[in-house]
């Protein structure tokens, strides 16, 4: 009865538990609302920006030195490369059905037994003591699951295809981005030439314009013109100079350092000739069809999701194995030794 009694005691106290742990605290109580993180959810230590390794601040930075500081800063490269590396710890993972599995065990018992007498009588009681110790090894190998192991494995095998191309993708995606940045930060550069070339050309026009109205060869309504497009040069050079920052904060982020950073960017004087625009577009897209990655991953998406759904079928089959196990044993009771116990099995089962 105690004993009846203390396992409802037990089941009420873990039913109370239980019905204390509450997920939903642990987001906004309402989708219109903002989160508000918990310290635990806080970094331990104050963020800072990352710092520009080596002395690239001293260089004079060229297009192809910043595709190399781009592809050694830039974070999104570094995260695909350890997402292949996952796609490949799983793919390892997967290779491992193909091997048998072996499983060891050590056990040892120290046993306590009670002989109570029958009434009142001693004879038979008394206690005794045994120790068994005894190792053990079984060895299970799947023979056949009818192509279950097979699609499992080339499934992680086309993820890890597709993780790679995604992250050849994602080193492409840093070459254009640096570039576009770089070409926008030279236009940008060369759009503040050209406004400052304006601007000096409206301070010619107007300083003309005011010595013709003092010398009484002109007009007010001529050096008021001549005024208002000094000023209209004068805006709209500011607004190259805007866009200078604007590229230069572009081709920071794309390099992935701090937009403050001091670079010596070098100028580009020359444009790039590009024969494959001449090429035929049917051949470009068939190039692009082979070389793209995007599509490559998408290629490789679609064999996975394949081999997925192939091993999900198999898993309505039977399961065939071998199995094999030994176990030694020898029991210590007092100052005797029982014989020492021998197992071994070995067969075929289907599961």
């Amino acid at each position: 009865m105690t004993t009846a009694r203390n396992f409802l005691l037990l089941l009420a106290l873990t039913t109370v538990f239980v019905g204390c742990v509450d997920v939903d605290k642990e987001v906004a109580a309402t989708p219109q609302e903002y989160w508000q993180p918990v310290e635990s959810a806080k970094p331990s230590e104050a963020l800072t920006a990352p710092v520009i390794a080596g002395n690239v601040t001293d260089q004079e930075l060229t297009l192809p030195a910043l595709i190399d500081l781009a592809l050694t800063n830039n974070p999104n490269t570094r995260a695909a490369w350890f997402n292949a590396k996952a796609a490949a710890a799983h793919l390892g993972e997967t290779n491992s059905q193909y091997y048998p599995q072996i499983t060891l065990n050590v056990t040892a018992d120290r046993n306590k037994n009670r002989t109570v007498g029958l009434n009142g009588q001693t004879l038979g009681a008394g206690t005794t003591y045994s120790t068994f110790v005894g190792p053990s090894i079984e060895l299970n190998y799947v023979l056949w699951n009818f192509g279950k192991n097979y699609a499992d494995t080339e499934s992680a095998r086309q993820a890890l295809y597709s993780a790679n191309y995604q992250y050849n993708q994602l080193i492409q995606d840093t070459l254009l981005s640096t570039e576009l940045a770089y070409f926008n930060y030279n236009a940008a550069l060369g759009f503040v030439d050209a406004a400052q070339a304006t601007l000096d050309d409206a301070n010619t026009t107007y300083n003309a314009a005011n010595q013709r109205l003092t010398a009484g060869l002109g007009t007010k309504q001529e050096e008021r013109e001549a005024f208002a497009q000094v000023k209209n040069a004068e805006f709209q050079l500011e607004q190259a100079q805007t866009s200078v920052e604007t590229t230069r904060a572009q081709l920071a982020q794309s390099l992935g350092i701090p937009v403050a950073g001091n670079l010596k960017i070098v100028r580009s004087q020359t444009l790039p000739s590009s024969t494959a625009i001449d090429a035929d577009v049917s051949g470009l897209m068939a190039t692009a069809m082979r070389q793209r990655p995007d599509l490559m991953a998408a290629y490789a998406n679609t064999l996975q999701a394949k081999y997925s759904v192939d091993a999900a079928k198999d898993d309505q089959y039977p399961v065939i194995s071998a199995f094999a196990n030994a176990t030694y044993g020898r029991d210590y009771a007092g100052a005797t030794h029982g014989n020492p116990q021998q197992n071994y099995q070995v067969g075929l089962q289907a599961s």
